[in-house]
């Protein structure tokens, strides 16, 4: 990945996070790493914790954001989502995993929080 496709991803997770706040959410964690992968943004809503992966396109010409988590990245975020509670020691809350979309069209961001996505 290049270096300004780095940039964007890290503004576009900046952009997602200060969404989820004005949306009152807490925001436990960002960029958590394992060996499985990463997770972008963990947040509590209410009870649960949530797994948010933060997916950007600079426009929709080639369809939209959340169309390019597949089965592998789900299937890694739900590792690095179970380490997490291992370490947190909260694997008996109850969590979910969400999608936030952002795209960045004329200068500005739009962003689509795609609840419980799978």
């Amino acid at each position: 990945m290049g270096q300004l496709s780095e940039d964007l991803g890290r503004e576009a997770e900046e952009k997602a996070g200060r969404y989820l706040e004005s949306c009152g959410y807490t925001i436990l964690e960002r960029r958590f790493r394992c060996r499985f992968g990463d997770i972008d943004l963990i947040f509590r809503d209410g009870d649960q914790v949530v797994f948010a992966e933060v997916k950007y396109r600079k426009d929709r010409r080639f369809g939209d954001p959340a169309e390019y988590i597949g089965a592998k990245k789900i299937g890694n975020l739900r590792l690095c989502a179970r380490a997490w509670q291992c370490v947190k020691g909260t694997e008996d809350m109850p969590c979910r995993f969400d999608v936030l979309a952002l795209v960045k069209e004329e200068g500005r961001w739009l962003c689509r929080h795609i609840r419980d996505a799978f």
